[in-house]
């Protein structure tokens, strides 16, 4: 029972990482191609690749949707699932854009000694995933709210399903 437990751990965060990760990397590739389709195809060369990378993205995108609800098996946690993988990195950058990230690193280090380890590392991670640009990061969070908000009601809609809603229909009453 307790490797299953241990099993099921591991499955769910081998499965969370892969469909954040494609997730991510599909946000990642769709915001700068969208800027390309803005620009007329005879002024650069590089709109014509625009639509074939636009496509893998969305493909990327739909991807991790269709992966965390397959292993969810709820439209709730995967909203709110993918609302953080939205959310988390707008609201980085948004605190990046308003504060110098040597100021927030600053504060890390004055009550996390083991810092200086990581920070090679986070650091490298803002630099290619953090949007640095303010729309896209109001983008990001108003995304990523819209997801949690909607996952969250889902997840309260399908807490109500119970047996006897199931069996007696949508008039049944849950008492608490």
């Amino acid at each position: 029972m307790k490797s299953k437990k241990k099993g099921s751990f591991l499955t769910a965060v081998i499965v969370n990482i892969v469909a954040h990760f494609l997730y991510i990397a599909g946000l990642s590739i769709i915001i700068p191609i969208l800027f390309l389709f803005f620009f007329p195809s005879q002024l650069w060369s590089a709109v014509n690749y625009a639509k074939p990378i636009l496509i893998s993205a969305i493909v990327l995108v739909v991807l991790s949707m269709i992966v965390l609800y397959v292993y969810n098996k709820s439209i709730g946690k995967t909203l709110f699932n993918l609302g953080l993988a939205t959310f988390v990195p707008g609201a980085i950058a948004l605190v990046f854009s308003i504060y110098n990230k040597e100021i927030v690193f600053g504060f890390i280090r004055s009550y996390f000694s083991a810092f200086e380890f990581i920070e090679p590392l986070l650091d490298s991670y803002l630099a290619h995933v953090i949007p640095t640009v303010w729309a896209v990061t109001i983008a990001y969070i108003v995304i990523g709210f819209v997801f949690i908000i909607f996952g969250v009601q889902r997840l309260r809609r399908e807490s109500t399903k119970s047996l006897a809603k199931k069996v007696f229909g949508k008039r049944a009453r849950i008492v608490r």
